[in-house]
C-alpha cells in the first residue's frame, strides 16, 4: 500500500513474512520464520524516463520471529517452539515502471537488526542459529498509486 504524489516521493506500509520450512542442520531439524509489518520512505523518486524511476528507500519492521526445533530421538528428545520480537532498519533501492495508476518494481535491499535473536537447543546448550547483523536480499514490488 503506498501514498505517492506529483512530487515523487512516497510512503510504503507492507506486511512481509518468510518461512525456511523444516531444515536438517548438524545439531537439529529446524524451521524458522518471520512475520512483519514494514513502514518505509522514499524521500525522492527520480524519473529517468517517462514510466521508469528510481526509489532510494528507508524503513522500520517490526514483527515475530519463530524457531521450532523437530524431535528426532537422538539430537532432540523435547521439541519446542519459540518466538521473539523482530524489529530492523532497512534500506532499499527499487528500479520501477509506472503505468498509469499501476506500478511495479524491483531491487536490493539491506536489513539492520535492531534485536540478534539466537536460537539454542538445551541439555546440552547447542548453538543453532543467530540473527546475522546485516542481511541482504531483494524485493519485487506490484502496487497501485493515487
Amino acid at each position: 500500500l503506498a501514498l505517492t504524489g506529483a512530487s515523487e516521493h512516497s510512503i510504503v506500509l507492507s506486511a512481509l513474512g518468510y518461512d525456511t520450512f523444516r531444515t536438517s542442520l548438524d545439531v537439529a531439524d529446524v524451521r524458522f520464520s518471520v512475520l512483519k509489518a514494514r513502514l518505509e520512505l522514499c524521500p525522492v523518486e527520480p524519473r529517468l524516463s517517462a514510466r521508469l524511476l528510481v526509489s532510494p528507500c528507508a524503513g522500520f519492521e517490526l514483527g515475530s520471529q519463530t524457531g521450532r526445533s523437530y524431535p528426532d530421538g537422538v539430537r532432540v528428545e523435547t521439541p519446542r517452539t519459540v518466538s521473539g520480537l523482530w524489529v530492523a532498519l532497512t534500506l532499499a533501492a527499487r528500479l520501477g515502471m509506472r503505468f498509469g495508476a499501476f506500478s511495479v518494481g524491483l531491487g536490493p535491499e539491506l536489513g539492520i537488526p535492531l534485536q540478534r535473536n539466537g536460537y539454542v537447543l538445551t541439555q546440552p546448550d547447542r548453538g543453532v542459529y543467530q540473527v546475522p547483523r546485516v542481511t541482504v536480499g531483494g524485493m519485487a514490488t506490484v502496487g497501485l498509486a493515487w
